[in-house]
């Protein structure tokens, strides 16, 4: 059911990296799988390029790659009038493929507007697309070990609230220490070096996976303390209802934006600058946070998740909360 998503019109990717089949090992053994298909991957990932206030296409790349021309088109470039045969055919290069790129991120563009008929085939070879390239990198099993940490740090105790506080705040302190530098500085890069390709490699793509790593188990931690706290339960209780409906609002959101950005008359794909999309979140947020709600005090499940549970088990669920 999930691969079948992943091929629908507005290609809900999330989907399709949840997909992948588990059963329920126990923490050592998820936290050590999880260790080893992460050590596996290399330095490809998928990557968002801005250029101007159009995102580029998603793509791959290695970090290898993208310093070793960024090496040569800075030495050609300082050759100046000494530079060789093959420094200048670098410069060209470059060139090249920079008008190549503006004429990509309008051709992008123009897809991104199609409608729903016209743009499923697009969407379909983008999606194939990615799978293949995710596959050829590996990527997918470092999507497979964040899952299998998750499942270890589940059966742990720790995403249940269970240990003790001392290793919230030690992991919360910790992480912050470590994560919070690592972004500062390579935002602090990125803009001086203009958002180039290049910085982005160097200081972004590098040390993407500790940064991470660091922020999540923080971020986590900050919130579990907080729930055992029992404060912010005014905030805690809509967003625990976004989450009993993931699947559904997260589906709900793909259809909405594609009305809005695509599908519908206003084609809003391409147009909005950046504070617009944080206009356009807080919305789609606030839609979320009102109806999640206003459902399960009715509803057992999402519409959603109650169709999957019900494949799951192969039998009808039920749907009411007092069914």
């Amino acid at each position: 059911m999930a691969l079948a998503f992943r091929y629908l019109p507005w290609v809900p990717d999330l989907v399709w990296r949840h997909s992948l089949p588990l059963r329920r090992p126990g923490p050592d053994l998820s936290l050590s799988a999880a260790t080893a298909c992460c050590e596996k991957t290399d330095h490809r990932r998928f990557d968002h390029l801005a250029g101007g206030r159009h995102l580029r296409s998603l793509r791959f790349f290695h970090v290898a790659d993208v310093l070793r021309s960024d090496a040569h088109l800075t030495a050609a470039r300082a050759a100046g009038s000494a530079a060789t045969p093959a420094q200048l055919a670098v410069i060209g290069a470059a060139e090249s493929e920079r008008k190549a790129e503006s004429a990509s991120a309008v051709e992008a563009i123009r897809e991104g507007r199609l409608d729903y008929v016209a743009g499923w085939r697009y969407g379909v070879a983008h999606a194939q697309s990615l799978d293949k390239r995710a596959f050829r990198s590996l990527i997918v099993l470092e999507i497979l070990g964040a899952m299998i940490t998750g499942m270890g740090l589940y059966k742990a105790g720790f995403l249940t609230n269970q240990r003790p506080v001392i290793e919230y705040v030690r992991l919360a302190l910790g992480g912050y220490a470590v994560s919070t530098p690592l972004v500062l500085i390579s935002l602090w890069h990125m803009y001086r070096d203009g958002f180039s390709a290049a910085a982005d490699a160097r200081w972004m793509s590098i040390p993407y996976t500790t940064e991470v790593v660091g922020a999540v188990l923080a971020n986590a931690s900050v919130l579990l303390l907080l729930v055992r706290s029992g404060r912010l339960r005014w905030v805690f209780h809509p967003l625990s209802a976004v989450g009993r409906t993931a699947f559904s609002n997260y589906i709900l959101t793909s259809l909405i934006c594609k009305v809005v950005f695509s599908w519908g008359p206003w084609k809003l794909y391409g147009k909005l600058e950046f504070y617009q999309w944080y206009l356009f979140v807080a919305g789609i947020w606030t839609v979320n946070l009102i109806i999640s709600p206003l459902w399960l005090r009715v509803f057992a499940f999402g519409p959603l998740e109650w169709l999957w549970r019900s494949l799951t088990y192969w039998k009808r669920q039920p749907l009411l909360r007092f069914e």
